[in-house]
């Protein structure tokens, strides 16, 4: 599903990004494994800069390898740590609710968006 959500993505002009605390060589193992590697504009590991999301450093450190600004960089994720990271540094969000019991934690900080699917992105980021 997310394969072909990405996949949209690309053919809409966007560019896509992992963007990981992980390993640059187990994320680019990863997703070759999982058949996203073409899906993608690249990697960006935050081990170069030895701190981890939702450290600002690493929002500002991604937006310099993808060449983007804030304002137009969307961080999409399962993780509300890492949205309200990002939300923090000025990006736009996407919250991906995988269950649809689950709250968004109240930490005074919303989502751009909130969605159930992969499917919603290109919808959302448009």
């Amino acid at each position: 599903m997310a394969c072909g959500a990405l996949e949209r993505l690309k053919e809409a002009g966007f560019s896509s990004y992992a963007f990981s605390n992980g390993d640059p060589e187990d994320l680019a193992t990863l997703f070759r494994n999982a058949g996203l590697e073409s899906s993608l504009n690249g990697i960006v590991s935050v081990q170069s800069v030895r701190c981890f999301k939702p450290d600002p450093v690493v929002y500002a450190h991604f937006c310099a390898v993808a060449e983007s600004e804030p304002e137009n960089t969307w961080l999409i994720s399962g993780n509300p740590f890492d949205v309200i990271g990002a939300s923090n540094c000025g990006w736009r969000t996407a919250w991906i609710r995988r269950n649809p019991a689950q709250l968004f934690y109240p930490w005074g900080c919303r989502p751009t968006q909130i969605i159930d699917d992969p499917s919603e992105l290109l919808a959302v980021v448009s």
